[in-house]
């Protein structure tokens, strides 16, 4: 099965003609130009869709897929997320990461595993890392240098540089 990661999540209808606007993960838009099929996936339903029109502006993105034509269809694919091809999202530059390739990786400190990464989430001043640690419960830790070390997405690693942000 091809890999597929999540490039955005479609918000509300737009217009009479069943666009969809749409959050861009990356906060960029031009790839979306590029793509030629999107797969929607929204609770456990999956559908692949063929793009026909993207429109940018400054703040959103509006998207028009091959058979949605109204608003009201539209409507059943709102607070879908799209998913792509890794090699049609965003292109990644130096110190960039898919959130979907962080979630794969443990969180270590020295030689050992202190967490495993469940989910990259927004917070006011920057990306959380949704951390689960080996005795169930769950913190969050700023994807920043001064708690982040080296991220080595081939082995799956994240260096803690500070333990003691990992205390209750």
């Amino acid at each position: 099965m091809m890999e597929r990661i999540i490039v955005g999540y479609t918000l509300s209808p737009y217009g009479v003609e069943g666009y969809l606007k749409v959050k861009s993960t990356s906060g960029e838009f031009e790839h979306f130009k590029r793509m030629g099929e999107v797969l929607l996936k929204k609770n456990n339903s999956e559908r692949i869709f063929e793009v026909e029109d993207v429109q940018c502006s400054q703040s959103f993105l509006r998207i028009k897929l091959k058979g949605i034509d109204s608003p009201e269809e539209a409507k059943k694919f709102s607070s879908s997320e799209i998913l792509v091809p890794r090699e049609k999202a965003c292109p990644l530059s130096e110190n960039e990461w898919y959130a979907y390739d962080l979630c794969q990786c443990n969180l270590v400190y020295g030689e050992s595993v202190v967490g495993s990464v469940l989910d990259v989430v927004e917070g006011g001043g920057g990306y959380l890392l949704d951390i689960l640690l080996p005795d169930g419960s769950k913190v969050f830790v700023p994807l920043k240098d001064e708690f982040i070390g080296d991220i080595d997405i081939p082995s799956k690693t994240i260096e803690l540089k500070h333990r003691w942000i990992l205390e209750k």
